[in-house]
């Protein structure tokens, strides 16, 4: 089953704007962007995916690379599930 999944990561203001520009090419949409009581900013990018644990563990590698490209700190990732 296919569901939309949201991907965190926290950072300065300039870094965030990169990846927000950038999330379109890299197959997310920008849910929001929110300033965080240390002064940085979060940014949650969302796309569709199923969950099986191959597709996480992609999803994983892929959050890790953009944390490293924009230098960002990635905080993990949510889903919501549904009774069928």
């Amino acid at each position: 089953m296919v569901r939309p999944i949201d991907l965190r990561f926290v950072g300065s203001k300039s870094a965030i704007s990169e990846l927000s520009e950038a999330a379109a090419e890299l197959g997310f949409i920008v849910i929001q962007s929110v300033r965080m009581p240390d002064g940085k900013v979060a940014i949650d990018l969302s796309l569709q995916s199923d969950a099986r644990s191959s597709s996480i563990d992609s999803l994983t590698l892929t959050a890790l690379k953009i944390e490293k490209r924009f230098n960002l700190r990635y905080e993990g990732w949510g889903t919501v599930a549904t009774k069928c």
